[in-house]
């Protein structure tokens, strides 16, 4: 059905945000569910991560 008339759909602000904030809430308890172990992998690159921003600057630079 299209929309004849975009300004009767707006929405304010806080509706927005409301709406925005309700998505957000039901995403974060669905990954929740559905995530109950992190893969090595990912560990493996964050642990890399944290190496690398412990490193001084100088090695850092001749690194990449």
């Amino acid at each position: 059905m299209p929309c004849q008339n975009a300004a009767q759909l707006a929405i304010d602000h806080i509706n927005c945000r409301a709406s925005c904030d309700e998505i957000g809430d039901r995403l974060r308890d669905i990954v929740k569910r559905e995530t109950s172990e992190v893969p090595p992998r990912l560990l493996e690159l964050i642990d890399k991560l944290a190496e690398l921003e412990r490193a001084p600057r100088s090695s850092r630079q001749s690194t990449k």
